[in-house]
């Protein structure tokens, strides 16, 4: 008897390093149902995630796809010209891999490039789009389309959508445009428990206290992301001091990406606050498991989340945690029961949190407990796969459908009714490009 042929995917991601939206990748092409699925991977450039992907030996290619919705450092009127004044040669690009490579499905990793989805269209393939960030009121992200246009056009070009939390579904507010309810199904984020508790395990408790020079009874307590303003860094810090005033042996440990500007910003602060000895500032690093061994608990002081997957990783680590009520962080922490949920940009509050664990160990690993027992529950990455894998065979189900009339009509609309939030310049330009890209 024959054997079925495996469904082609290409999967396509806006970056090619190893932050959320990757890491999530990673997770789902490791546990993907590889009798069933044959993956392939497109990056925007050669990083960390193409090394992880070639591991995992997933074909892969590279090639320059623009984002459509841009970082906020790099948006200008150069940026706008670069993205749709190429969009129809890139479209023409991903249309010929399609073809040859005889994908069946295309799966864009993040909301941020629309080549691929725009080419899954004219090719009548299924797209899927996997929203990992807020766009309203996201300072990370601005979008060179008003909203109104650029919700039409993710109605038109995706077959089905995943959001990663409620919050990020209620975010694009899908209710207000036809059909999109149905098309949106929340997946939250997930991370392998078991190999993540191995990982920890596999550690010792001195590693990181030894790198630090820290005593065994100092408590750590750890914050983990980018050192951007936005990650509610600075209010951290603030915590540090009005924390470190009441509690005795307590090392506040930082762990992200580095941006140098605003990470000598942070620095300075601690030295202004009189904190040289109470707080370490640790670059990004890939083994991560020594930080979450020592660690008697996580800080997530973000002013905006959407599935923070350095909450899932405490939880799974056994550790509690105190978060903002900022969005996703809500879905994942239960207030009082894994840790503590406090209102953003406030380092009292924080400050009132961290003290209550850690002055109350015993309560501090009952949560530690009970938060484990949660992200093996619900957000490992099992659970996560499976969810995909149902988003997967309904939109194969279905089929893709090319663009019609009705839908170029409504593009163009919805052109027309955003006139006045554009200048005539980047409307002109940016309706005819992708326009153009939509005809094929």
């Amino acid at each position: 008897m024959p054997s079925r042929k495996k469904v082609n995917i290409l999967f396509v991601s806006h970056a090619a390093g190893l932050s959320g939206s990757e890491k999530c990748l990673l997770a789902l092409l490791k546990g993907l149902d590889k009798d069933k699925f044959e993956p392939l991977a497109l990056l925007p450039e050669d990083g960390q995630l193409k090394q992880k992907l070639e591991e995992l030996r997933i074909k892969t290619f590279v090639y320059p796809v623009e984002r459509w919705i841009a970082y906020s450092l790099e948006h200008s009127k150069r940026h706008f010209k670069k993205v749709f004044g190429g969009l129809p040669r890139r479209v023409r690009f991903l249309s010929k891999l399609i073809r040859k490579e005889k994908i069946d499905v295309v799966y864009s990793n993040s909301i941020i490039v629309i080549d691929d989805a725009i080419a899954a269209k004219i090719n009548g393939v299924p797209h899927i789009r996997h929203i990992h960030n807020f766009l309203v009121d996201n300072p990370y992200l601005r979008p060179y389309l008003p909203m109104p246009l650029t919700s039409v056009l993710l109605k038109t070009l995706s077959s089905e959508i995943i959001a990663v939390s409620d919050a990020v579904k209620r975010n694009f507010n899908f209710k207000r445009l036809r059909h999109y309810d149905r098309k949106v199904k929340v997946v939250h984020n997930g991370i392998d428990v078991d190999e993540f508790t191995a990982g920890i395990a596999a550690c010792k408790e001195e590693d990181l206290r030894t790198e630090l020079g820290l005593r065994r009874e100092t408590r750590i307590v750890t914050s983990v992301g980018r050192y951007q303003e936005e990650k509610g860094i600075r209010e951290f810090i603030q915590a540090a001091k009005t924390v470190t005033a009441v509690v005795e042996n307590v090392m506040f440990v930082l762990v992200g990406y580095k941006y140098q500007r605003t990470f000598d910003e942070f620095k300075k602060l601690a030295v202004e606050l009189g904190l040289q000895e109470s707080i370490r500032f640790l670059e990004f690093r890939e083994n991560i498991f020594p930080v979450y061994k020592s660690t008697d608990l996580l800080v997530s002081a973000s002013w905006i989340e959407a599935c923070p997957l350095n909450i899932i990783e405490a939880m799974a680590a056994g550790k509690p945690v105190v978060a903002t009520r900022c969005g996703g962080s809500e879905e994942l922490v239960v207030d009082g029961e894994t840790g503590f949920l406090v209102s953003p940009k406030s380092p009292h509050d924080l400050a009132i949190a961290i003290t209550n664990i850690l002055q109350d160990p015993r309560c501090g690993e009952q949560m530690g407990k009970l938060g484990c027992q949660r992200a093996s529950r619900l957000f490992d990455s099992r659970r996560y796969v499976s969810s995909v894998e149902e988003v997967l065979d309904k939109a194969i189900e279905e089929k893709g459908l090319c663009f019609n009339m009705t839908e170029l009509a409504e593009v163009s609309r919805a052109f027309f009714e955003c006139l006045p939030q554009m200048s005539r310049t980047a409307m002109r330009l940016a309706s005819r490009k992708l326009l153009n890209a939509m005809k094929g």
